[in-house]
């Protein structure tokens, strides 16, 4: 079925297994604009009160259905809660391209549905969830804006909502999570989701206004999610509602996260090449945090079951790693900006470097009455390793030129 202009209807209009429906798309405009009775608008406009405005159904035998270069709206007034504006649903294989959905509660909502690739799919002004996503595995949306310019959204609860046990392997390619107007309370809306095996993915996204990106309600369990080359600029914090019983493992590598970062006993956590901008609470739990570049204080407290804190550089005037954990950690090797309480944290051997002028760091931890091996030792430092309540003390001195040299001991 090919749309040419806008469809005003008063019902929901059905596309069954083996149908696609398409406009006739001018990418001069139309798609990226409000579906209005005007020309060169190609799309569906319908009574306030029509839901879904827009239903994909793949059938009892879940065919395969599309839609491509469409807009979908309804008419100016309060949008009706519980409102959906494209629905996906019974679907193998379906094809979602170019679509916008405009003014209803839900923006799409996808059931029931499997290997399914959503490409430039947009959502605005949208009351409640951009996307809401039920009993589908294998789902990927790419290239996808939720939210727009122009200041035409509103306040909503959440950008994706993943509901209950049959949600699996959901991808974000290179998607936008950025409203105009309205804040968004929740990124990515675990609720009452429920999947040991669940995978959940986001690459080289964009999130803003928004105030916790990942967020966790009801009985829920998260198996994995993974996090890499993404900007998450928040208002609140990343990650709420999730503790040592309701996810298993969290990756987040070579990221942008503008945000309060509380891990709360969590049993896998990997922090690694990130960029953090706000406190980052280690509590518990079990992980890796190597590599990133703080801008904030950071904290390693309660019973740790396998922490190691690495290599990671403090670039916030006066800030640091406070630590007063016990059990099972290990911290060495970060790199802390020059400050009077840094060195003293050094004086407690968290194991923090001091940046000293042109490098090379080391830290601050003083070892004297020590021989030179060709040159004049003029100083030497150690790195200080807590682990098990063993400590191991690697030295060096510093030679004629100002180098540090090893020192075997």
């Amino acid at each position: 079925v090919t749309v040419e202009g806008t469809a005003r209807v008063s019902a929901t209009v059905s596309v069954h297994a083996g149908r696609s429906i398409e406009g006739a798309f001018n990418y001069n405009g139309g798609i990226i604009e409000e579906v209005l009775s005007s020309a060169g608008s190609p799309g569906i406009l319908a009574d306030l009160a029509v839901t879904p405005i827009l239903n994909l159904d793949g059938g009892s035998g879940s065919g395969s259905v599309g839609c491509k270069r469409l807009a979908i709206n309804r008419v100016d007034g309060v949008v009706p809660a519980a409102s959906v504006g494209l629905l996906v649903q019974r679907c193998n294989h379906a094809a979602i391209d170019d679509v916008l959905s405009y003014r209803s509660s839900i923006g799409v909502r996808f059931d029931y549905c499997v290997a399914l690739t959503a490409f430039r799919l947009n959502t605005a002004a949208v009351t409640d969830a951009h996307i809401e996503i039920e009993n589908s595995v294998e789902i990927t949306f790419i290239s996808s804006r939720f939210g727009r310019n122009g200041g035409t959204d509103v306040a909503c609860n959440d950008f994706v909502r993943l509901v209950g046990t049959g949600v699996d392997t959901v991808g974000f390619v290179r998607c936008q999570f950025n409203q105009s107007a309205g804040t968004v309370l929740r990124g990515l809306h675990f609720s009452g989701y429920d999947n040991p095996n669940g995978i959940i993915n986001l690459s080289q996204c964009h999130a803003e206004n928004v105030d916790f990106m990942f967020a966790a309600t009801g009985s829920t369990l998260v198996k994995r999610l993974i996090v890499n080359a993404c900007t998450i600029n928040v208002n609140t914090s990343i990650l709420n509602g999730f503790m040592g019983g309701n996810a298993i493992e969290f990756i987040f590598t070579g990221s942008l996260l503008w945000g309060t970062i509380t891990l709360d006993s969590l049993p896998s956590v990997v922090l690694t090449g990130n960029r953090i901008v706000g406190a980052l609470v280690i509590n518990n739990g079990k992980g890796i945090v190597s590599g990133n570049l703080l801008y904030t204080n950071a904290t390693l407290q309660g019973i740790c079951t396998g922490v190691t804190f690495t290599n990671n550089v403090f670039d916030g005037p006066g800030t640091k790693l406070s630590n007063t954990a016990t059990g099972e950690f290990s911290v060495y090797g970060n790199v802390s900006d020059n400050s009077t309480d840094n060195q003293a944290a050094d004086a407690n051997l968290t194991g923090e470097y001091l940046k000293t002028g042109a490098g090379p760091y080391i830290a601050r931890k003083r070892v004297t009455g020590l021989a030179s091996a060709g040159g004049t030792v003029t100083y030497a430092h150690g790195i200080g390793s807590l682990h098990h309540k063993i400590l191991n003390l690697a030295c060096y001195y510093k030679g004629a030129s100002g180098e540090a040299k090893p020192m075997t001991i």
